[in-house]
Parts: C-alpha cells; sequence; structure tokens
C-alpha cells in the first residue's frame, strides 16, 4: 500500500512527460507477424502514463495489456487514449502491485522500462510467447556504493535470459557510478 500511495502522489504532483524509449523501433522489425493487419499482444509491465505504449500504438495495431499500481496513472492513461483516436486498439489497463500480478498468459512483446524487482523480472520472461520480444531499459550499477536493491549488476539482466537470443543491446552511460542498459530479446524455447 505504501508503494501505491508514493506513485499515485508522484502522479498526482505532475504530468510526469517523458519520451518513450527507441527501442520499441528497433524491436518493431522482429514484431511483424505473418499478417500485419493481426493485432501484437503486447505487455506493458509498470506502464506509468503509457508513454512506450502510446508510442507503440502509433505504429501498430495492439491487443494491449498495461498494468501499473497507480490507479492516478491509469487514469491520466485512460485520458490520453480517449484524447486521441485509438480505436483500432484493444487495451485493458490493470491497476495491479506487480509483486501480486499473475498472468496466465502468453504474449509476442513484453516490456519493462525503468522498474526493478527480481523476482517479478524472473516470471516475466514466462510471459513472452516462444519467438516473442522481451524489451528491457534499466540502471546498472558501476559503483559498489550504489543501493543493489535500486540497480542490477553489470549484464545481470542476461542472467535472466538464458533461453533468449539477444537481438540488441547497448548502454547509455549516466555517469561514473550508473548506466542504462537496454536490450531486445526474442524467446528461443
Amino acid at each position: 500500500m505504501q508503494d501505491k500511495t508514493r506513485w499515485d502522489d508522484k502522479y498526482e504532483s505532475n504530468d510526469m512527460v517523458l519520451e518513450s524509449s527507441n527501442l520499441l523501433e528497433l524491436a518493431l522489425p522482429f514484431l511483424e507477424k505473418e499478417d500485419s493487419k493481426e493485432r501484437l499482444k503486447v505487455l506493458d509491465v509498470a506502464c506509468g502514463t503509457g508513454r512506450h505504449s502510446l508510442k507503440l500504438m502509433a505504429l501498430r495495431k495492439l491487443n494491449l495489456t498495461c498494468i501499473d499500481i497507480s490507479q492516478v496513472a491509469l487514469n491520466k492513461l485512460e485520458d490520453l487514449l480517449q484524447s486521441v483516436n485509438f480505436g483500432k486498439h484493444k487495451v485493458n489497463l490493470v491497476c495491479a502491485d506487480l509483486e501480486n500480478f499473475e498472468a496466465n498468459e502468453e504474449y509476442d512483446l513484453v516490456m519493462k522500462f525503468f522498474y526493478l524487482n527480481r523476482d517479478i523480472l524472473k516470471n516475466l520472461r514466462s510471459l513472452v510467447r516462444q519467438n516473442g520480444i522481451f524489451i528491457y531499459e534499466s540502471f546498472e550499477r558501476l559503483n559498489e556504493a550504489k543501493n543493489p536493491n535500486h540497480y542490477l549488476e553489470v549484464d545481470e539482466i542476461l542472467t535472466y535470459l538464458s533461453d533468449f537470443e539477444i537481438l540488441h543491446k547497448d548502454y547509455v552511460n549516466e555517469s561514473e557510478d550508473k548506466r542504462t542498459i537496454r536490450l531486445i530479446a526474442r524467446r528461443i524455447l
């Protein structure tokens, strides 16, 4: 409940307008289906106000599930969806604590940006269908002074993806203490 209140307050206090990741454009060629008119089944984990989902919706037709702990963020996303014509998409907004969320579906694409929970990360990989895509972007710590509860170790994400083919991986140096790892992976088993 404390996390929910903290995130609701954060989204209530400002618009949190951020750019979407360019990993979405890089992933598109890997997401092409035989019939491009078919909707991609997408899960956006810890979606916030949906900046990544909205960007993807502008590029492809989706069957989209957005999950976040903040109802305030989801309400803002719902307002954005209604203000723009996204009628060709099917959208399901789910307010849930990700630590207790259970999905019994597989997705063509699972995307997770800047939210670290190692237990959830282990479970997310099972939600990607065979030949499906996983997009991940988060901070890695380059200095022991950074809290390991908030930062991945260098290339730690790769240990969770042993049955995935890494299609794209790069780094953005934020400072001498941290960097961002960005990757696109395909589930092969």
